[in-house]
């Protein structure tokens, strides 16, 4: 018996659609053909000024398109920038979790961490974290929290509640999920823990890239302190 969690991971700030919509490429298309409408007319309204001139020199048309090419590669890049720096993570599902309340279920949510390199030891495999589990050391970012689902081994979290953004961690850091059982009375309870290195994040996110940005499917199984 092992208990697991299911996350999904996007590059920039993920929207978690699993189907790209329709409306997307249809709004993509009319603004390439506004594009192409308002070059038509900038073009006629050159030659109308005789800013065509004779001889070898490129015309209105040739220079507009060559801006467009130049426009269109540099947002290319900046895509590519955003991709690697930010990214988007949703917490899916977990199963087979720990027993932690006294009539044998449990009130699980999750946090989900960006951890930079000074606060993870690969060499053990371990994140070290402070006294108090919920906080990471040396700069963590806690990204996000779950909602809490009462009386429950193998919970499901809600799209709009598992949904979160952030920055890619530097070299030699990881994103770090946590689970816990929610107690009303005293200090929660630790249920595992799974952590995705810097190198599987990236090859996730390239892999959405890749894929139309789509969400890209991870599990772990969860492992104690």
């Amino acid at each position: 018996k092992e208990a697991t969690l299911r996350i999904k991971l996007q590059a920039d700030d993920g929207t978690f659609d699993d189907d790209l919509e329709e409306e997307e490429h249809q709004g993509q298309d009319e603004e390439q053909e506004e594009e192409e409408t308002r070059a038509g007319v900038e073009d006629a309204e050159l030659r109308d000024r005789g800013g065509v001139k004779a001889g070898g020199t490129r015309d209105g048309r040739a220079l507009r398109t060559e801006e467009h090419e130049h426009e269109h590669e540099d947002g290319q890049d900046d895509d590519a920038t955003e991709a690697k720096e930010r990214f988007g993570v949703r917490v899916v599902s977990a199963s087979k979790l720990a027993k932690a309340d006294r009539f044998g279920l449990s009130d699980p949510y999750a946090t989900v961490h960006v951890v930079p390199a000074s606060a993870c030891d690969w060499t053990t495999g371990a994140v070290t974290t402070s006294g108090n589990k919920k906080h990471v050391d040396d700069g963590g970012t806690l990204i996000g929290k779950t909602n809490v689902v009462h009386k429950c081994l193998d919970p499901k979290w809600a799209k709009e509640k598992s949904c979160f953004t952030g920055e890619v961690p530097d070299e030699g850091g990881c994103l770090l999920v946590q689970l816990w059982d929610h107690d009303m009375f005293g200090s929660d309870d630790f249920l595992g823990e799974a952590v995705v290195t810097g190198p599987e994040l990236l090859q996730a996110l390239r892999s959405s890239a890749d894929d139309e940005g789509r969400a890209q499917m991870l599990s772990y199984a969860l492992r104690a302190k």
